[in-house]
């Protein structure tokens, strides 16, 4: 642990200074910001344009799709920052190799590596609901929180989504072409599978048992549980209002530890192949 803690603290520096070196703090923090915001605001005009043109019927879904949307920012970003970190370090640094060969974890490092890119948006997502609910009163009020609800879902989602990175980060250090994309690609792909944008019942059937068995569709739906009081109303048909609360959160709990028993053994695995195999210093020109 001591290890991984040092490996961490390491790589959560060397990202942070990868990623804000081109200015100063401050601004880099402000620009960070505008990107949870400008998908949340996007979506919302988008919803708005259809609300009043008459496209949509029944529900008021914005309060759904703004909080999916802000929070999904989130999965995005560290799906491809610990994908994306492999290939700057071996190709454009070219120091993955000297980490390999350190007594240091490389689990760690790419952790720490990742949390450094998306750091700013655990202030970012905050703001953006805080934002929501001034100015396009989203329903989200302080008094209707469910704190001890929201502390265990953004814990176990978080713990998934690293270790759906972390797998990321394995295969992209196994691959030889087209490495770069493999963090987009996945996170795209469950932007349709998650229900981050509409409910999945939208979805044919076939689509909603994937998107029944991805674990990030109960995350966002545990989400919108502690931050949103009437998230559960049946008139949004969200398919998973009859599943209880107690019973999501186990869920979570089990798919964290699923995805920790397959990424841990993943990256070692990787780390070994790419050793024997020369990858470390592999260069594809990305």
């Amino acid at each position: 642990m001591q290890r991984f803690l040092q490996a961490f603290r390491v790589g959560f520096w060397l990202g942070w200074k990868t990623e804000s070196n081109w200015t100063n703090p401050l601004f880099y923090i402000l620009w960070s910001l505008l990107v949870p915001m400008s998908n949340g605001l996007i979506m919302t005009m988008m919803l708005r344009v259809l609300q009043r043109t008459g496209n949509v019927n029944g529900a008021d879904l914005l309060p759904y799709v703004f909080i999916g949307t802000v929070v999904y920012s989130i999965v995005a970003l560290l799906l491809d920052s610990m994908a994306w970190a492999v290939l700057e370090d071996r190709e454009r640094m070219g120091m993955l190799k000297y980490i390999a060969i350190t007594p240091s974890s490389m689990y760690g490092y790419l952790w720490g590596r990742g949390f450094a890119k998306v750091s700013v948006n655990f202030l970012a997502v905050p703001l953006t609901l805080t934002f929501g609910a001034l100015v396009l009163d989203i329903p989200i009020r302080l008094s209707t929180i469910d704190w001890p609800l929201l502390l265990a879902v953004v814990v176990l989602g978080l713990l998934i989504v690293t270790f759906a990175a972390q797998i990321l980060a394995g295969v992209t250090l196994m691959i030889a072409r087209h490495a770069g994309f493999v963090g987009q690609a996945v996170s795209g792909a469950l932007y349709l599978f998650t229900g981050a944008l509409f409910p999945i019942t939208v979805l044919p059937i076939w689509m909603q048992t994937i998107a029944r068995a991805v674990p990030l569709t109960y995350w966002l739906e545990g989400m919108r549980r502690a931050l949103w009081v009437d998230a559960r109303n049946p008139v949004y048909k969200t398919g998973l209002e009859q599943l209880s609360t107690s019973n999501l959160l186990w869920i979570l709990v089990g798919a964290a530890m699923a995805m920790a028993l397959i990424s841990i053994p993943l990256q070692r695995r990787a780390e070994h192949r790419a050793k024997e195999k020369g990858l470390l210093d592999m260069n594809t020109a990305y």
